[in-house]
């Protein structure tokens, strides 16, 4: 059996993780892949699909709740894609080793921050994001453009628009836009 691959694609939000993520599996799918999609059950956004902002879609597409559920689908899947990752449990970690030891290439497209700056933790864990792009074969970073004013530089910080300081806060464009460090701020 071949050694399979982790691949991380990371980045602020509306900088095209999705996108990217949508890209892949409809390539391998054409490549004659046997291909799955998941996504958090937290996500409820744009249905059951995995679904970018610009409405490009995904499926089949497994709404998951934690990385035991994904266990229980994957079955013959060479290429399994898994978006906003960072709402998993850290579990997910382990898994997506076992599936590259057993020739499987997992894709997974998630935030690498808050709208703090700090790494998005795995649900109820101290592992974060960068411990997965540490076990990854691939890592691609995506950014925006930043939407302060006139700067138009490229943005790697997701800025929240609404109050709360809950780490997590599922939105899109209503609660969230994309910054340059230079413009970023976190509000109190």
């Amino acid at each position: 059996m071949s050694w399979g691959k982790i691949e991380v694609i990371y980045g602020c939000m509306f900088s095209g993780k999705s996108d990217e993520l949508v890209r892949r599996l409809e390539r391998a799918r054409y490549g004659k892949y046997n291909v799955v999609g998941f996504k958090p059950i937290i996500d409820q956004r744009y249905g059951d699909k995995i679904t970018t902002h610009s409405k490009k879609e995904f499926s089949p597409t497994y709404m998951i709740g934690s990385t035991q559920d994904m266990s229980q689908i994957i079955t013959t899947e060479e290429i399994i894609g898994v978006d906003e990752v960072q709402f998993l449990d850290d579990h997910f970690l382990d898994f997506a080793q076992d599936l590259r030891a057993n020739g499987k290439t997992v894709i997974c497209a998630g935030l690498l921050t808050d709208y703090t700056g700090r790494p998005f933790n795995f649900k109820k864990s101290d592992k974060t994001m960068l411990d997965l792009i540490i076990l990854a074969d691939n890592v691609q970073m995506v950014t925006a453009i930043c939407t302060y004013e006139k700067c138009r530089k490229e943005a790697n910080m997701t800025q929240r628009l609404v109050s709360g300081q809950d780490q997590v806060l599922v939105g899109g464009a209503e609660s969230y836009i994309a910054r340059c460090p230079e413009h970023h701020s976190i509000p109190k």
